[in-house]
Order: structure tokens, then C-alpha cells, then sequence
């Protein structure tokens, strides 16, 4: 990788998201993607010492640790609509694709995002337990480009952590 300060270090982010429910036996590419944002968060806990007229500080620590991962997702599937409401899926006579608003409480799985960007280094990201629970809200009627806007939590997955980030080089 080049070293810092580098332009070849700028990077224009592109990628394919791909999510796998738990219990499901493939990954479903969720399609176009315009934006996937992480959020770490730590909460901690700190110590101040009262030896003297003001509090001081004298120790911090980190008492939790998770995320939060933002897709605004620009194909309105059928699939992706059921993960931002809640929401089964069944098909009537028709071919048509019901959904049953709030028919879940949240929906887990695996969300891999594979860097596709020629600009740059290409980041790959796995989150090994995400939950996507209702949140937020969804525009029926627009002027412009219509998308489905989900966040979900990172969770540790209990044997493997919360997952991984993986820089590739680009040639």
C-alpha cells in the first residue's frame, strides 16, 4: 500500500451489497445502493476523584461497544421493502408479492459490502450479526428517484466478534 501522504490513498467509495438472513441458504444481492454508512459506538464509564474542590477526572473505561449500519437502498424489491417494514413475504395467483407490514420483529443476518470502486483502494466489509428492525419511514409519493432507507444494529455474533473491514490494493 502506498505510504501516507499519498493521492494514491484518495479513494471514491463504490461497492455490491449482498445480505444473508439467518437461516437463509444464499446471500441476495440487495441491488443498487446509493449510500452504506457505519457508525461505531462505545459507551463509557468514568471515574472522577473528590480529593480536592474540583472533580478531576482520574479514569475512564469502556463499558460497551457496538454499531449501527445506515443502506439507503435505490431498488424497491419486494425483499429489500420486507427488511425496512418487518415484513413476510408470499405471492398470491397473480405472481404478485404481498407483504405483511410488522409480520416480525427484526430480521438478522450477515451484510457484505464488496468494494467495486476504481478510484482508490477497495474496502470490503463484513458485519457477522446485523439486526434491521422497523425505523424510519418510507416515501410512497416523490418527484424524485424513490429508495428505502434502513438502518440496522452490529451485534457481536458470540464466536467471531462483529466482523471485519479488508483494505484491497488496487494494481
Amino acid at each position: 500500500m502506498p505510504v501516507s501522504p499519498s493521492t494514491d490513498n484518495l479513494w471514491i467509495g463504490k461497492g455490491v451489497v449482498t445480505f444473508q438472513a439467518t437461516g437463509e441458504s444464499a446471500a441476495r444481492d440487495v441491488g443498487e445502493v446509493s449510500e452504506v454508512e457505519f457508525s461505531p459506538s462505545i459507551t463509557k464509564l468514568d471515574y472522577f476523584s473528590s480529593r480536592s474542590g474540583v472533580k478531576q477526572k482520574a479514569k475512564s473505561v469502556i463499558v460497551e461497544r457496538g454499531g449501527t449500519v445506515r443502506l439507503v437502498m435505490d431498488e424497491v424489491t419486494a425483499e429489500n421493502l420486507a427488511l425496512a417494514i418487518a415484513g413476510t413475504i408470499t405471492t398470491n395467483s397473480a405472481g404478485d408479492e404481498i407483504i405483511e407490514i410488522l409480520a416480525t420483529n427484526a430480521t438478522e443476518g450477515v451484510l457484505r459490502i464488496t468494494g467495486t470502486n476504481e478510484v482508490g483502494n477497495q474496502l470490503d466489509a463484513e458485519f457477522l450479526k446485523v439486526s434491521f428492525s422497523p425505523e424510519g419511514s418510507v416515501n410512497f409519493i416523490s418527484d424524485e428517484w424513490g429508495n428505502i432507507e434502513i438502518t440496522g444494529e452490529v451485534l457481536v455474533d458470540g464466536v467471531s466478534g462483529f466482523g471485519t473491514f479488508t483494505v484491497r490494493q488496487q494494481a
